[in-house]
């Protein structure tokens, strides 16, 4: 994600190495923060100097403010300033489960 602003922000798609000269906003919060953090120390990002970030409202503004740029899941809802941009060559994948809550049989027969 990036801000609307930013220079890539018109891009369909890039090439992971493409970012590594830019301020990372790292979500602390996210599921994939310590694989990301590995697969990006493993292609020599300068993992150590992003920014951590602690909710998503505080990515928004700073991915509007142009302050860097930050991985998130396609799930997540921000305003028109921040701009999607697909990723190639970064394979980070989501686990989702199905919680089904089932009626014991005494309550479905009544």
């Amino acid at each position: 994600m990036v801000g609307g602003s930013h220079p890539l922000a018109g891009c369909k798609s890039i090439h992971l190495p493409e970012l590594r000269g830019e301020a990372l906003l790292m979500r602390t919060y996210c599921e994939h923060f310590e694989s990301l953090v590995s697969v990006l120390r493993s292609r020599d990002f300068a993992v150590d100097r992003a920014h951590e970030v602690h909710s998503e409202r505080d990515l928004e503004v700073f991915l509007e403010q142009g302050l860097g740029v930050a991985f998130a899941p396609k799930s997540v809802l921000f305003s028109e300033q921040a701009k999607r941009v697909l990723v190639t060559g970064l394979d980070l994948r989501r686990t989702v489960s199905l919680v089904r809550r089932c009626r014991p049989a005494t309550d479905a027969m009544m």
